[in-house]
């Protein structure tokens, strides 16, 4: 298997995810589906795959530069289905900036980045976590997640949730963020992941439902 690395962001998220274990978390049961949002080139979805091999995985990424790599990278895997969007609070379109480096593109008002802009489909979170259910959010949509995390209805329902705020750690900010997870307990990542920047984390339900099927 091939697996395409265009700048050395992506080396760095390659790092991360399969050195330094980001999405290494002790769950109650395997999870049957898992959505990945902000798919990037594929690094994390293929983390899932190998560790889950029984999920279905639903990637997300608005970048028109990134999903062609994302889909040769991991499109032909079994059970992954791959959808060109943004994450939103609601569906309909949102305006895109593609970033400097591979890691940085977003769809936040004022973000940095390269002069490319452009209006890609908007997908609501809330849509996607009622098509089926779903045991396993990660995200790191660049500062998306301010937005999108707090107007959900059903993350709540999810068994666990992990990803990348983009605050430092304390923050108001990130509290704002973690204080959604009430119900779970947190864990935080290394600092020196992100350089002290943002904060990693994961929030695993205290109480998880066996699967009925």
């Amino acid at each position: 298997m091939s697996f395409r690395v265009p700048d050395w962001a992506a080396m760095r998220v390659l790092e991360e995810v399969f050195v330094k274990g980001e999405y290494d978390i002790v769950l109650p049961r395997p999870p049957r589906a898992i959505l990945d949002l902000g798919s990037n080139i594929g690094a994390s979805i293929l983390y899932f795959a190998w560790r889950y091999p029984n999920a279905r995985i639903i990637g997300v990424e608005p970048s028109r530069e990134l999903f062609p790599i994302l889909r040769a990278n991991v499109g032909a895997l079994p059970n992954v289905t791959l959808h060109n969007a943004a994450i939103s609070a609601a569906s309909g379109e949102v305006e895109f900036r593609e970033g400097d480096a591979s890691w940085s593109g977003s769809t936040q008002v004022g973000a940095a980045g390269g002069p490319e802009r452009y209006v890609v489909p908007a997908v609501g979170l809330d849509e996607l976590l009622a098509r089926q259910p779903i045991d396993l959010v990660k995200f790191d949509v660049e500062g998306a997640e301010f937005d999108v995390l707090p107007a959900s209805r059903r993350l709540t329902e999810v068994m666990a949730i992990l990803g990348e705020i983009h605050a430092r750690p304390g923050t108001p900010q990130t509290e704002s963020i973690l204080s959604l997870f009430s119900d779970y307990a947190i864990h935080l990542g290394p600092a020196d992941w992100t350089g002290g920047w943002f904060t990693n984390f994961s929030a695993v339900r205290r109480r998880t439902a066996m699967p009925t099927s």
